[in-house]
């Protein structure tokens, strides 16, 4: 049995218009299935590990210069989702602790990015912005099994 005839089998009980909505549904399928984004997701917390919710957190496409703008959640947590591959700086800010700037965060085709961002120094004189650079930023995606290919 070739496929048209397995086709033919299953839907022959449905009506013209039931065949139209079911190949619509399937191609509907398809497309969400392809996804050509990935996210940046993390958790901040303050330099004895404490998590810290209302965190506010820039993503900034390095190429394009598209930014987006989200809050951590009141467990610290964030996720920015819909982003295109490229190269992204992430600035993360709370009142009273000095800004961190991930420089250049890599975002592939659907791989979720984890930037855990830890304050390290109470605000105060001088500079307040800790720039950390891909040296030290996560090179591993450890929240999922997903290749992304």
């Amino acid at each position: 049995m070739n496929i048209v005839e397995l086709g033919e089998k299953w839907t022959r009980g449905l009506s013209s218009g039931g065949k139209i909505l079911l190949i619509l549904t399937l191609l509907t399928m398809t497309a969400f299935a392809q996804s050509n984004s990935g996210s940046i997701i993390g958790t901040v917390s303050d330099p004895a590990g404490a998590v810290i919710g209302g965190a506010k957190i820039t993503v900034t496409n390095n190429a394009t210069k598209e930014v987006k703008e989200i809050t951590a959640g009141g467990g610290g947590e964030f996720t920015v989702t819909n982003l295109e591959p490229g190269i992204y700086s992430v600035q993360v800010e709370s009142a009273g602790f000095k800004t961190l700037l991930y420089s250049t965060v890599t975002v592939e085709t659907n791989a979720r990015v984890p930037v855990d961002a830890t304050f390290t120094e109470v605000s105060g004189t001088g500079s307040n912005v800790v720039t950390i650079t891909d040296e030290s930023a996560p090179l591993v995606e450890s929240e999922t099994s997903s290749r992304g290919d």
